[in-house]
């Protein structure tokens, strides 16, 4: 009896045992899976030696191996290696395989990313010549564009007074051009010629005048950030002629031509209301700085006057784009002008001054002026 259960236990020590040893055969292979080649074949080996112990152990002849694991491998073992290491090419090419393959997704990532920079690159520029366009919309030509070439006509009523005499009005009327070249935050340089004749008539008698100005300006031009308000600083020099051709209601007539430099420094705001208007203001203060008057018949000579300072001028432009492109301009612009002639200095020998008197310009007028903007 004791035989036979002895005989029983033996199948139930092989079965544990078969089944310990399935438990590091699973980290075996879990681990020959993630790692490379040569820790595979460490791996597998050591797989293989755990299989062959646990075929040694279902044998009691082959007790001893078990229990002196760290003796030399078997001859099976060493042949399975062997043929193992030996299998290992086949291995290194899948190797190479898969880093061919590797390398094309890293080569087809990097087009796509590419072409992905490039479909948003493109996309971006659409943004932002669609925000070109929009902003284009919202501004008139006459700020987009920094050249403005005009021409027009003018208007003006002129309130004469000279000093201790009676006053005189008329009306004048005649052309004047102008070029600006105004970039949003950037130097500003414009020139101006302005030509009005006209009569003017009262008590004492008529006055026939002639009215010539031009100026020649250099500034600078701020702009706010969507580039609707501009405002010019500037500065330069005037040149202006006035000339009159009085008849009196008794006795001859005279010929006076008064000619005068001035340093115009003025501001100049626009403000762009919508795509197609915009309007502005203009202020420029005119002191002079070398006035004359010559008198005809009286020898014809240029004499000098005294300085005047209280010289401005206002105006408020207002300006309207007439064409989809918005190069072509419509301006009308009122003004109102303050001048002032000085008195002659000039005295006799004897101490008796000349005794011109001055004259105080009072303008209100309006230009209309039809422009090219490029």
């Amino acid at each position: 009896m004791s035989h036979k259960k002895a005989k029983d236990k033996k199948p139930l020590n092989t079965i544990n045992r078969n089944y310990l040893f399935l438990i590091p055969a699973f980290f075996v292979v879990s681990f020959s899976y993630f790692h490379d080649k040569n820790k595979n074949t460490s791996l597998v080996a050591q797989s293989m030696t755990y299989n062959s112990d646990a075929s040694t152990s279902k044998h009691p002849k082959n007790k001893s191996a078990i229990s002196n694991k760290k003796k030399a491998p078997s001859k099976m073992q060493k042949e399975f290696t062997n043929s193992y290491l030996y299998a290992t090419p086949a291995n290194e090419q899948n190797t190479n395989k898969k880093k061919n393959t590797a390398k094309n997704i890293n080569s087809n990532t990097s087009a796509f990313d590419s072409l992905s920079k490039k479909i948003k690159y493109s996309g971006l520029l659409a943004d932002n010549s669609s925000d070109m366009a929009f902003q284009k919309k919202q501004l008139p030509e006459s700020t987009q564009l920094p050249s403005v070439l005009q021409a027009g006509v003018n208007y003006t009523h002129v309130n004469l007074n000279p000093d201790g005499n009676s006053s005189f009005h008329g009306n004048l009327g005649g052309l004047q051009g102008s070029y600006i070249y105004r970039p949003a935050n950037n130097l500003y340089a414009g020139a101006t010629l302005t030509w009005s004749q006209g009569k003017s008539t009262g008590n004492a008698g008529s006055r026939y005048l002639l009215y010539i100005d031009t100026q020649e300006r250099l500034g600078y031009t701020f702009a706010s950030k969507e580039k609707k308000w501009l405002m010019t600083l500037f500065s330069g020099l005037g040149y202006r002629h006035m000339g009159h051709h009085l008849k009196p209601s008794s006795g001859d007539s005279l010929r006076f031509g008064y000619n005068e430099l001035y340093v115009p420094v003025g501001l100049l705001s626009t403000y762009a209301c919508s795509s197609w208007f915009s309007w502005g203001l203009g202020l420029t203060w005119m002191p002079q700085v070398f006035p004359t008057v010559s008198i005809t018949p009286q020898s014809g000579n240029n004499w000098s006057l005294s300085y005047e300072l209280a010289n401005f001028y206002v105006e408020l432009p207002m300006t309207f784009a007439v064409t989809k492109k918005r190069n072509f301009l419509i301006t009308f612009n009122p003004f109102y002008q303050k001048w002032k002639d000085g008195h002659t200095t000039a005295k006799t020998s004897s101490g008796l001054s000349l005794g011109l008197p001055s004259n105080d310009y009072n303008f209100w007028g309006a230009d209309l002026n039809f422009g090219y903007a490029f």
